[in-house]
């Protein structure tokens, strides 16, 4: 009844009950969150093309791309607010069509004021879509069903990253235009397609200020995100920090590519198959074993030197990021109610708040030493599944329509 009253009030037609499919709405957000980042090229190339083509110096590229994380932050708090008032498709378009636009004007852009700004605007504007795009799957999916949904989007955007890394380069070896005609090209078309495909969704005209805070105010939740933050700091390392610490024990980049190739590959082979194995479990469960394996994975890289000892820490820490994943915003959407915009635009800036962090952190833990380096970050992780277990005990006092043991009900 709950779940049949909210998709009315978002104008989203509720799957029936004996439904066992996720519902084509859902699947057309899925080719287009594939087709998006299959597609994404300039964010992650943006270093090496102000560097290689616009004869920018090493210390303007790391400055530029600090600029379009901080256009990510803020546009995370934007995106989740025009959720809540505009609707979720009206903010999926609008950033998917903003991106088109930021692109052209990254391309374009001539001395490095303009290019700072159109840095900030290409952060803010790819960033944009996310809250919207996490709104619509609590939208469109009932809750027993948002792991395994979450699951496969999570799926869908590694499987995307790795197609657009392969073609991004090659297309870099070619000609850099051809990474922002193809982007923008593709940003216009998924923002045009997806207000064709995704249901519309009505606003809230009654979202006022305090819903904007709404999150801060949630005692629950904020200490979930607490929780969350320690795990954020630790699995940033995995892109940030461990590539400089395997140069420093000696590894060729050659290694070093394969060894981070394993996390890629480990997610768009094994995580089907987890997803498989937990759907249906109690999702607090399924995010402390997750976070405990990333726990383990740290461990191993304690006494890591060669390139397979790093392969098999990056291995397990892959698993316990594939449990996360599955499980982390199903329980968000429960905290949000129908508040979703908000509260994802807040895990939206966590995002934020760890890429800052995690690499000062993790560099200056790594100068004092590489054990002390993946020591903290066994603290931290095991810390957060504490953080996890206390959130989790406290939510049926405080919060009596919260499943916490959503999913337990395996579907037949």
């Amino acid at each position: 009844m709950r779940a049949a009253v909210r998709r009315r009030r978002f104008g989203v037609s509720p799957p029936s009950a004996g439904c066992t499919g996720l519902g084509a709405p859902f699947w057309s957000l899925w080719w287009l969150y594939l087709a998006s980042r299959a597609t994404t090229f300039v964010v992650p190339f943006l270093g090496v093309y102000l560097v290689s083509q616009r004869d920018q110096s090493v210390g303007f590229a790391g400055a530029a791309l600090a600029v379009v994380g901080a256009g990510g932050t803020l546009a995370n708090l934007v995106g989740g607010r025009w959720v809540d008032i505009r609707g979720a498709r009206f903010t999926f378009v609008v950033g998917m069509l903003s991106t088109a636009a930021a692109i052209v004007a990254m391309g374009t852009a001539g001395a490095r004021p303009s290019l700072l700004l159109a840095a900030f605007f290409l952060g803010a504007a790819a960033e944009l879509f996310r809250p919207a795009a996490a709104s619509l799957v609590a939208q469109l999916v009932l809750p027993a069903e948002r792991p395994w949904a979450f699951g496969i989007l999570f799926w869908a955007v590694n499987l995307g990253y790795s197609v657009s890394a392969v073609t991004g380069g090659v297309l870099a070896s070619i000609d850099f235009t051809l990474l922002f005609v193809i982007d923008a090209v593709a940003c216009f078309v998924v923002g045009v397609v997806g207000y064709v495909l995704l249901p519309p969704t009505t606003s809230d005209t009654r979202a006022g200020t305090s819903k904007t805070f709404a999150p801060i105010r949630d005692r629950l939740f904020t200490g979930y995100l607490a929780s969350w933050l320690l795990y954020g700091i630790v699995f940033a390392q995995l892109t940030t920090t461990l590539p400089i610490a395997m140069k420093a024990d000696g590894l060729s980049n050659t290694a070093v590519g394969l060894v981070l190739a394993t996390n890629a590959i480990g997610i768009v082979v094994v995580q089907p198959m987890i997803l498989v194995v937990v759907r249906g479990r109690p999702p607090f469960a399924v995010l402390t074993a997750g976070v405990a394996m990333t726990a383990l994975g740290a461990s191993c890289l304690i006494i890591a030197q060669k390139p397979w000892a790093y392969g098999a820490g990056v291995a397990v820490w892959t698993s316990g990021e594939i449990l996360v994943s599955a499980v982390n915003q199903g329980l968000i959407a429960q905290f949000a109610a129908e508040r979703v915009g908000v509260y994802f635009g807040a895990y939206g800036v966590a995002w934020g708040i760890v890429f800052t962090v995690a690499p000062l952190a993790g560099t200056q833990l790594l100068r004092v030493s590489h054990a002390m380096l993946w020591e903290v970050c066994v603290a931290c992780t095991l810390a957060a599944a504490v953080g996890f277990d206390v959130v989790r005990r406290m939510v049926p006092s405080r919060r009596p329509a919260f499943n916490v043991d959503l999913g337990s009900a395996r579907r037949r």
